[in-house]
């Protein structure tokens, strides 16, 4: 598929989608066990305030693992919610630069039974950080997480 946008709904199936151009992801869900792969990154959770993106036992896959790319969160105030054996993977060669807690945002929450891989690069540009670190798992592959000194 060329390209996607999601600002709410719900996207559901088996199987593999994979978005091969420009990708946004402002609110909605993902649910029916499906992986969703955005190869060239993503805009995420970009509609101002208050956005919540919903993961019931699906994959949302951020790079290709093969080529660089990068996604961004840059909404306030979000979440991302997890439930099932959801997963939100950071592929090799991503960089997911979270900036949703600057100018008074109080960051993304990631909330719910689920797990963020890591096998690329985590940057917090802020201080308001709602992370459970149970969620996380870094992988031996490249990982790297970084939040800039205030």
């Amino acid at each position: 598929m060329a390209s996607l946008t999601q600002s709410g709904g719900t996207l559901t199936g088996t199987g593999t989608l994979t978005v091969t151009g420009s990708a946004s992801f402002t609110s909605g869900t993902e649910s029916g066990g499906e992986t969703v792969i955005m190869a060239g990154g993503a805009s995420l959770l970009t509609a101002g305030q208050f956005g919540t993106i919903t993961l019931t036992s699906s994959t949302l896959k951020l790079g290709d693992g093969t080529d660089i790319s990068s996604s961004t969160i840059e909404g306030k105030d979000n979440t991302f919610a997890f439930s099932g054996t959801s997963e939100l993977l950071i592929a090799n060669h991503d960089t997911l630069t979270d900036s949703s807690g600057v100018s008074g945002g109080y960051g993304t929450d990631f909330t719910g039974a689920g797990t963020v891989i890591n096998d690329g690069t985590y940057v917090r540009d802020d201080s308001a950080l709602s992370l459970p670190t149970s969620m996380w798992r870094l992988t031996t592959t490249a990982p790297s997480m970084s939040k800039p000194a205030r």
